[in-house]
């Protein structure tokens, strides 16, 4: 059945060849090592922080694996264990299988970001088990018959030693071996056509909501003048868009919104001009694509 799965293997390679985007991901690919190869080395584990570790589940970065990042949040709440387990892959004189599964009791860490880190260790030893590689093998009929009770370990043994044999069969990297059993997994008549960008904006996705430390030098405005100017409006009941003339009120219709947030202060002066005295009278009240539109003028003139 090999063979007949690397034959396949080989037609659906030569058609795809020609798809831009699966050209993208294959080309990638020392991109991706030479980034990455660095922050998974053994002398860069123990000072793995989250914003690296999360950084290499994106797409945008590992330019690979759509999906990585689901329990990304999760796999960091304890960066110490996940250091850990990180730097017991390197152990070449531990069996693959008992440091596989050592990783696995991490929180949240499964096989498809741990073979990924393998691969990007070790590009030509280790292949990727996720469930599109999982599900290629299947529909290939070349998955490992293993006992029930075997481990995760074992089990990413066996399926590393078949994609070894693949990768010989097919004369390919690991790298790319990964993308063509994706491939196989979409069901497209002609794999020419195959809109890989649509498959990858399916699962596309970031990571949001870090606490990140940041030290920045800004020009300062004086928070009370502009609550001034507001209660100003209030007080004389015009609380509209100076440019547009639009009200709040009218999009409200009943809904309990305070209008007051549908609008923006605006500064009439730019803070780049430097420091200066400010009045209730340099100001304005605008909608926020009006305000926006306002900014973007200031930029435009500013080129000229």
């Amino acid at each position: 059945m090999l063979d007949e799965a690397v034959t396949k293997l080989k037609q659906v390679r030569a058609t795809i060849g020609r798809n831009a985007a699966f050209n993208n991901i294959i080309d990638a690919r020392d991109q991706v090592f030479n980034r990455y190869q660095t922050v998974f080395s053994a002398e860069a584990i123990p000072n793995l922080t989250d914003t690296e570790f999360l950084g290499f589940l994106l797409f945008e970065n590992n330019k690979h694996w759509t999906t990585l990042h689901r329990h990304g949040p999760q796999i960091c709440e304890d960066m110490a264990h996940l250091r850990a387990a990180l730097l017991q892959l390197h152990n070449d004189s531990v069996p693959i299988e008992e440091r596989f599964d050592v990783a696995l009791q991490t929180k949240h860490l499964g096989k498809g970001i741990i073979s990924a880190i393998l691969q990007v260790m070790q590009p030509d030893k280790w292949g990727v088990w996720n469930g599109p590689s999982e599900a290629a093998l299947k529909r290939l009929d070349i998955w490992p018959d293993l006992d029930r009770g075997v481990s995760q370990g074992a089990r990413y043994r066996a399926i590393n030693g078949i994609l070894q044999q693949l990768k010989g069969g097919i004369s390919i990297d690991l790298w790319e071996l990964d993308a063509l059993l994706w491939i196989t997994t979409l069901d497209y008549p002609d794999p020419t056509y195959i809109d890989i960008e649509t498959a990858i904006d399916h699962d596309f996705a970031a990571v949001e909501g870090l606490l990140v430390q940041q030290q920045m030098i800004v020009r300062s405005r004086d928070t009370r003048l502009a609550k001034r100017f507001v209660q100003q409006r209030q007080r004389k009941r015009s609380l509209i868009c100076d440019k547009c003339r639009f009200d709040p009120v009218t999009l409200i219709n009943g809904a309990q919104v305070n209008a007051r947030t549908l609008l923006d202060v605006h500064h009439l002066h730019p803070l780049e001009a430097g420091c200066r005295k400010t009045t209730l009278a340099d100001f304005a009240l605008l909608c926020p694509t009006c305000h926006r539109f306002e900014h973007a003028l200031l930029k435009v003139q500013a080129r000229t």
